[in-house]
């Protein structure tokens, strides 16, 4: 951590978190990203507007129809190690990454510009050297089985704040609570970390993961790949604000899809 001192578990307090109920216990993360969102850029700003209505377009116009020139290399990376998903963005990440925290806002404001055809993945690794892999592989399988439900968006964002506003790190007894909480029935929330279904879906994703890190088509988190095929170099998009910015990164995405 930088020589600072690392988030402490602290099972009682992320408990009694997960116990409250579901608009408490994410009042505080609306917050946190309101305030970002508005340091970021503004984001229901006439710029975003304009570019939200402009994405929604036919997908057989073709990547032509985008005026905004892309180039790989700079823009994108083609993967040497290639998992083809058609219309999909993947955002590769984890919860313990301060990066991919404060990427977060930027990931939920730019979703209503996408096509309306691209589908967006959550792809939770196991990788850190921050957190121990088992506690890691904890959270990844928490997540698959509040997608089933419907809620992973919820327990992705009590997970981010309870580790980089609160300091907590999320134990099993936590996310189980946090599980209930947010209306997963309680005998799958029990039987979770034997499930077979969910293991190996857990297992998949680790296997992707490998391959990527193996090849050096990704070398940290976060990182956003499109249809499988592509990654996204944020650091290709050249833009003065950070409503520029997100415009761009949704076109490109967009633009990525149609590949």
């Amino acid at each position: 951590m930088n020589g600072e001192q690392g988030p402490q578990t602290s099972e009682a307090c992320y408990n009694d978190l997960a116990l409250q109920q579901s608009h408490l216990i994410f009042n505080t993360w609306s917050n946190t990203m309101k305030r970002i969102l508005i340091k970021l850029a503004t984001a229901l700003s006439l710029t975003m507007i304009v570019a939200t209505a402009h994405a929604k377009t036919d997908s057989q116009n073709g990547p032509s129809q985008y005026l905004t020139p892309f180039s790989e290399g700079t823009h994108y990376t083609t993967l040497k190690e290639q998992f083809p998903e058609e219309t999909t963005v993947r955002e590769v990440f984890s919860v313990y990454c301060p990066h991919c925290f404060k990427l977060e806002p930027i990931i939920q404001t730019i979703k209503p510009g996408l096509n309306d055809y691209v589908k967006v993945k959550r792809h939770h690794v196991d990788f850190l050297r921050s957190a121990k892999k088992e506690e890691q592989v904890d959270v990844t399988k928490a997540i698959l089985l509040a997608e089933r439900h419907g809620v992973s968006e919820d327990l992705i964002g009590f997970t981010f704040t309870a580790i980089h506003q609160h300091r907590q790190l999320p134990e099993r007894a936590g996310l189980e609570n946090l599980l209930v909480t947010l209306g997963v029935p309680e005998t799958e929330v029990k039987s979770i970390w034997e499930n077979k279904d969910v293991a190996s879906e857990q297992e998949k994703l680790a296997s992707m993961q490998d391959a990527w890190a193996k090849s050096g088509d990704i070398k940290g988190v976060p990182t956003l790949i499109v249809n499988g095929k592509y990654r996204v170099e944020l650091s290709g998009i050249k833009a003065n604000t950070g409503e520029e910015f997100m415009s761009q990164l949704t076109e490109l995405i967009n633009y990525l899809t149609l590949l």
